[in-house]
């Protein structure tokens, strides 16, 4: 327990380190001897003071002379006759009152009277200075006010906010232009311009949670659930627009090195693989695994239209699975229409797939039994796969965000397709992939 003492204007307490090495020790009163009780509150100059089996009043308010020690321990004791003498009082004030100087805002009345700090009014300022200086304190707060609020302006501008970002800074952060984010954030009007801007800060860059909380003093937990809560709201948005476009689109906005050599490509198509950190279930090693990558990593199927704008996002399947096993089950087969051509990598074994829904894939030739391709058959390769290529194009515009390009750690796998998807749709912001 700590021990305060009673005396007016006395600040010692037992818990005070210079109350320690002073070695300042706290005694009771005599609660046994009123008439001594009686001398020693009239000394103290406090008539009202009742002090209880609590109150302890400190040894700096006695003389030498009232004190014995023990003979063993030497422990300081008061002597039965010992009387409190050495008090600090000032000449206009006694212990219990004092007069204080009462400015009332709005008054204009400026009055002095004899109250004690329990009665003094909310709605006022005391002091105990000279009335001469009042204006004076008042001026002083007036430009401490002033200069808080210049302070606080000053801090809000260097914040990383959206609004304090020039285009460069905003490209680096998120990838987008200023119009650009702020065009995004006006589709998406249902999430905090702020915590979009997280969103975009995390994928773009890669930071890690928590690194991130350190830039804009946020913990861990709280960054997680701004990205989880975002990717949720983003998604659910942009999934209900539908970005496969309509057949007479596509031809519409067909470039003329496609209306010239495969004027009835629908899409073009291809898969990418994300790393991801090992799982610890054996099961999920397997089913994860990329003999290709030789490491843990989720699959999915972009394709893209002539034009190059990505038309199509699969969900992320383990690395495991094959490129013909994911394009049978990815869903994309049931909206090709018939007469549609697809253009895709020799891994796509889906020949007999594709045609039985009256479709064409067009891919690059196998050598088999050959030792080479004839001129023939070299040029044809060589063309489907300088158009073909657009789509490995639109997959590194992808990756460019770096949540993508590191190790993606198995506690974001809840929500990776939703965050492809996201990353895919809005690379559809940026320029052209192919002039027209």
């Amino acid at each position: 327990m700590v021990n305060v003492c009673s005396a007016y204007g006395c600040v010692n307490r037992s818990s005070h380190p210079n109350c320690k090495e002073k070695g300042i020790s706290f005694h009771h009163f005599p609660l046994n001897d009123q008439q001594k009780l009686k001398m020693w509150i009239e000394k103290m100059k406090r008539k009202s003071f009742k002090p209880t089996k609590h109150s302890r009043i400190c040894s700096q308010h006695f003389v030498e002379e009232d004190f014995e020690y023990e003979t063993f321990t030497n422990r300081r004791l008061l002597k039965k006759t010992a009387v409190p003498k050495i008090f600090c009082f000032t000449n206009k004030t006694n212990a219990q009152t004092r007069p204080r100087t009462s400015y009332e805002f709005g008054s204009g009345i400026i009055q002095t009277e004899n109250c004690s700090p329990a009665q003094a009014s909310s709605n006022e300022v005391s002091t105990q200075t000279d009335e001469n200086l009042l204006p004076l304190l008042l001026q002083e707060l007036e430009t401490m006010k002033t200069e808080n609020a210049v302070l606080k302006s000053n801090l809000k501008e260097t914040e990383l906010t959206p609004e304090n970002l020039d285009d460069y800074s905003m490209n680096i952060l998120t990838g987008f232009s200023r119009n650009q984010f702020h065009t995004i954030y006006l589709f998406l009007s249902s999430i905090e311009k702020q915590k979009l801007f997280l969103f975009f800060v995390r994928l773009k860059t890669g930071m890690t949670e928590s690194m991130m909380g350190l830039f804009f003093k946020k913990s861990q937990s709280s960054m997680s659930r701004i990205v989880t809560s975002v990717t949720a709201s983003i998604y659910y948005k942009i999934a209900s627009v539908g970005i496969w476009p309509d057949k007479n689109m596509v031809l519409e906005n067909m470039p003329y090195i496609f209306r010239l050599n495969f004027p009835q490509c629908r899409v073009i198509i291809d898969c990418t693989e994300f790393v991801i950190q090992k799982p610890s279930d054996p099961k999920e090693q397997q089913l994860t695994f990329s003999n290709y990558k030789n490491a843990n990593t989720v699959k999915c199927l972009i394709g893209i239209s002539p034009s190059g704008g990505i038309s199509f996002i699969s969900e992320a399947w383990g690395g495991s699975v094959s490129d013909k096993e994911l394009f049978l089950k990815c869903g994309i087969l049931d909206i090709l229409e018939p007469g549609d051509v697809i253009l895709a990598d020799r891994g796509f074994t889906i020949k007999a797939e594709v045609e039985a829904k009256g479709c064409k894939v067009i891919t690059p030739g196998f050598l088999k039994d050959k030792i080479q391709f004839n001129i023939i058959e070299r040029k044809e390769n060589k063309k489907i796969s300088r158009h073909r290529v657009h789509v490995e194009r639109a997959i590194c515009r992808i990756k460019q965000f770096k949540f993508f390009s590191s190790q993606i750690p198995y506690n974001s796998l809840h929500s990776i397709s939703k965050l492809i998807y996201i990353a895919a749709f809005f690379t559809n912001f940026g320029n052209s992939l192919i002039k027209c």
